[in-house]
């Protein structure tokens, strides 16, 4: 059984672009974040015992992407 979450941790995780071109800078800002409370009866019971406990948060962020000309070498 996983701790809750303190209020102000910090969640980590890893954008990789589909298109080699693209890169993600580090202009990265959470713009909300909000816990969806009930989101497991909206599965329809169908959540296994692993995620009987777990939290779903809805979070939205801003961030720059850089793409590389098609024509760098």
């Amino acid at each position: 059984m996983q701790a809750a979450p303190v209020p102000g941790e910090n969640i980590k995780f890893t954008v990789v672009p589909a298109n080699l071109r693209d890169s993600v800078t580090k202009d990265i800002q959470v713009v909300n974040s909000e816990k969806l409370v009930g989101y497991n009866m909206m599965l329809g019971g169908k959540e296994s015992i692993d995620e009987a406990g777990s939290d779903y948060y809805n979070v939205t962020v801003n961030m720059v992407i850089k793409r590389g000309s098609a024509f760098a070498a």
